[in-house]
């Protein structure tokens, strides 16, 4: 399978003062256990990652942090949707990129929005 730029490398989250990284395997999840692995959504949601600052590090080297500041109340709309779309890359087996169509979003013509037409005045 080609990798999506814009998919998650690794996950890493503060321990005492370090911060410890989770790579994803050929599956698209983390392990957390010895036989255990799970998508990123699922491992943001257990308590030793959540409240430890967790930080995504993306295929293209770009690194994001999940939560604003990193308090666990409020998850970053970018991390969300990156989490996201890591997912259905990985469970749909997709060989490139996603398209908006894919994403379900259909944008022909801007003239369905507000009576907006391109080129007029």
């Amino acid at each position: 399978m080609v990798k999506y730029s814009r998919t998650i490398k690794s996950v890493s989250y503060l321990q005492k003062d370090d911060r410890v990284r989770i790579s994803v395997n050929e599956l698209g999840k983390f392990p957390i256990g010895l036989d255990i692995s799970v998508y990123p959504d699922e491992l943001m949601e257990l308590d030793g990652i959540l409240k430890n600052d967790p930080a995504l590090t993306l295929v293209d080297g770009d690194k994001i942090r999940v939560f604003y500041g990193g308090c666990s109340d409020q998850m970053l709309v970018q991390a969300s949707g990156i989490i996201d779309n890591h997912i259905i890359f990985y469970k749909t087996g997709l060989k490139e990129k996603p398209s908006a169509e894919d994403a379900g979003y259909d944008w022909r013509d801007w003239s369905d929005y507000f009576g907006y037409t391109r080129g007029s005045d």
